[in-house]
């Protein structure tokens, strides 16, 4: 039913270039046959339809929060997957055997309850119980590879890019890529001033 719904989504036109730009960029967040938790249908959708209509990254495996409150789905995933308990839990159970990462765009409890274990990878965080160097590795194999047309396009959730950014432009400080830091201050202000946000990269104003 899902992909079924995002086939005739994909049909109508439903989303603009910077809605599936912004699905690509959170795609590439995510390491092979990743779990990707979702938010809500504006980080859910848009993926399924890259997924479903144009094969791109069909290794990972999306699952907005929301759904595990329809009692059928969820005793699926549990079943699926061996897993049970509340949202939390379940996310927590699946890192034992697959590489799991939460949209930034994911609900705040979700998010505060496993704050400790979070990384950000771009637009997700990568959740894991042991500390691991993701900002080198998020630039490298992240921003780099970034699909950029769109990023000032106003869309309200771009403004998820200035986290990422700004511990981007941390890395660039301290490893003294000067060249690369301007340009990283430039992109993150012109986001910035798309979506509305006044505050800068801590320090760098």
């Amino acid at each position: 039913a899902i992909s079924k719904a995002a086939i005739e989504l994909a049909g109508m036109a439903a989303y603009g270039a910077d809605k599936l730009e912004y699905a690509l960029n959170l795609l590439q967040s995510v390491e092979q046959n990743g779990i990707l938790i979702t938010g809500g249908t504006g980080d859910t959708y848009p993926l399924i339809t890259l997924q479903q209509v144009r094969a791109i990254r069909p290794d990972v495996i999306v699952i907005q929060t929301s759904w595990l409150d329809d009692t059928s789905y969820a005793l699926w995933i549990q079943q699926a997957y061996h897993v049970h308990g509340a949202p939390v839990e379940m996310i927590k159970q699946w890192c034992a055997n697959y590489p799991v990462y939460i949209s930034l765009a994911a609900p705040t409890l979700v998010l505060e309850a496993l704050q400790e274990e979070l990384y950000c990878t771009g637009l997700a965080f990568k959740v894991s119980n042991v500390p691991i160097a993701n900002v080198k590795g998020m630039y490298r194999q992240w921003w780099e590879n970034c699909s950029k047309t769109n990023l000032t396009s106003g869309l309200p959730m771009n403004a998820n890019y200035l986290m990422p950014l700004g511990l981007i432009a941390g890395y660039m400080v301290e490893t003294g890529k000067k060249n690369e830091l301007k340009e990283i201050k430039k992109i993150h202000a012109e986001i910035a001033k798309s979506v509305g946000v006044k505050e800068q990269i801590p320090g760098m104003k």
